[in-house]
């Protein structure tokens, strides 16, 4: 028989689950209108010209690094994706949990790409669509979901010191 946790623990997997549902959500959504907005090249600027919507595929890594090795660029994302989704629900902190999470929908947006976009399995090449100041940086909401959620991360585990001399074996 399956034995259940206490009502708390069964709540621990709230916070992450949400952060990641809601970030892969909001990736994909925007992705696909992205997709319809940005078709044949259109460009829309805005703020004057600081921030310039346009469409672009990416078959690498952030900033288009790894791209001509896509399947190991999907390899290495599958493992820091997995691994932020453990790390989110194992967390004994609720911010930390939802940090990560918020990453791990990120990354789990940017997977999806790769996984299920032409030209095929693991090879598919993520959406971006946002460029600000400079051409040539374009990315997406799941980058910015992924770098908000571990610079949170990175404070978190620099500020509170509760942290760091927890009993490891619990977890």
């Amino acid at each position: 028989m399956l034995k259940m946790g206490t009502r708390r623990e069964e709540r621990r997997w709230i916070a992450p689950g949400a952060a990641i549902s809601l970030a892969f959500i909001i990736d994909l959504v925007s992705k696909h209108a992205a997709e319809v907005a940005l078709t044949r090249g259109r460009q829309i600027p805005m703020f004057g010209g600081d921030l310039t919507l346009r469409l672009l595929f990416n078959k690498g890594a952030s900033l288009g690094v790894g791209s001509n090795v896509p399947l190991l660029v999907s390899i290495l994302v599958v493992c820091g994706t997995a691994a932020l989704i453990i790390w989110s629900f194992r967390s004994p902190h609720k911010w930390l949990r939802l940090s990560l999470g918020l990453a791990a929908g990120g990354s789990l947006g940017n997977l999806a790409d790769r996984v299920f976009r032409p030209p095929g399995l693991f090879r598919g090449a993520v959406i971006d669509w946002i460029s600000l100041f400079h051409e040539n940086i374009v990315f997406n909401l799941a980058d910015v979901f992924i770098r908000i959620g571990i610079v949170v991360t990175v404070l978190i585990l620099i500020f509170d010191r509760s942290l760091w001399f927890r009993d490891r074996t619990r977890l």
